[in-house]
């Protein structure tokens, strides 16, 4: 298969493309569609199973110039397929999640150690046919880059809804003094939880924290609160579908993430014009601004030290809300990732 290097897109035959996509990215097919181009989404939820590999009828709905598949399973599997049968030209694979350091963790159950080896054997032979490969980040394309250094790798951040999550009169029933939004289903997002809590006892910070979000290791989190002293002043409430409400009734956000490729939840809350203190980890300062809208470190100490100056100095939280709302405005709107996605495009469409 000959790489073609094309001219500017617009002035040639723009290519049909299909995203295959755990979410929805209504937005990104919206802003490419108003550029001309044909774009339809297959959701892969439709098709997951116990067993992560493609049906026949999900390979059959692929028909279409480039295909831009979500991370690994039978999205890439189908993909790869639908290529060797002659429905699909070209294969961009969006990664999203940084399994390699996932799966190291030796730590996690035999059930997700399963898993994690399941994608990365899945991943390899789908990257047989993979033209090229979108990083949702800047960290995440250096180390995908040395992972797999014989296909071509590009950044394309993941955008926010800068509808959906911007500044509202907060809400009574949804208003917490801290909030804090974590995926409970990867364990090594979680390692600084733990002293974190401690550290947070042993200062006395006086304010509450509103956890949102769950999973498998979400009752070994709260067990880890509970046995720091911290019952009283955390409340882990799970999921919650009108998460947009949590952020503009909140004062802060905080992420203390031991793993993170980008930070989509600190995303959410900046563009709802709130500040965040995270750790230092991965993409994380790709989208948190030392200083100016919010703080970042990998010290739990300090971390905590951080969350009192930001509660206790309403006027520089405002200004770092501002701020953190401006920055997603002009980096991270769907609006800026459709012109990495065409630049790309104009770049690794590869045709017979």
């Amino acid at each position: 298969m000959a790489q073609i290097k094309l001219g500017k897109l617009e002035d040639n035959v723009k290519p049909r493309i299909q995203f295959l996509e755990w979410r929805d990215n209504i937005l990104l097919l919206d802003i490419l569609r108003h550029l001309g181009y044909s774009c339809s989404l297959i959701p892969l939820k439709a098709v997951r199973g116990i067993l992560p590999l493609p049906t026949l009828s999900y390979i059959n709905q692929i028909k279409s110039d480039v295909v831009i598949t979500h991370n690994p399973y039978h999205g890439l599997i189908g993909a790869a397929i639908a290529k060797k049968l002659g429905k699909t030209n070209t294969i961009g694979l969006r990664l999203k999640g940084n399994y390699w350091e996932e799966s190291a963790d030796k730590e996690i159950d035999y059930a997700h150690r399963a898993g994690f080896a399941l994608k990365l054997l899945q991943n390899s032979i789908g990257l047989e046919e993979t033209d090229f490969i979108v990083a949702c980040s800047d960290y995440l394309k250096e180390v995908t880059e040395k992972k797999i250094t014989d296909k071509p790798c590009y950044m394309m951040y993941e955008g926010v809804d800068t509808m959906r999550f911007r500044p509202r009169p907060p809400k009574p029933e949804y208003s917490s003094e801290i909030l804090c939004v974590m995926n409970f289903k990867v364990r090594g997002k979680l390692l600084y939880l733990k002293s974190f809590f401690d550290y947070y006892k042993d200062l006395q910070m006086p304010y509450t924290i509103t956890f949102l979000g769950d999973g498998p290791y979400r009752k070994y989190i709260e067990k880890q609160a509970v046995h720091a002293g911290l019952e009283g002043q955390i409340t882990f409430k799970g999921y919650v579908g009108d998460i947009e409400h949590y952020y503009t009734s909140c004062k802060l956000l905080v992420h203390p993430s031991s793993l993170e490729t980008l930070g989509m939840v600190v995303q959410e809350a900046a563009s709802s014009k709130v500040p965040a203190v995270t750790t230092r980890i991965g993409g994380l300062p790709e989208v948190v601004y030392e200083g100016i809208t919010g703080y970042t470190t990998n010290d739990m100490g300090l971390f905590v030290e951080k969350i009192e100056q930001l509660m206790s100095d309403e006027e520089k939280r405002a200004w770092m809300g501002i701020n953190a709302r401006n920055l997603m405005i002009k980096k991270f709107s769907w609006k800026r990732c459709a012109e990495q996605f065409v630049s790309i495009l104009e770049k690794e469409y590869i045709s017979n």
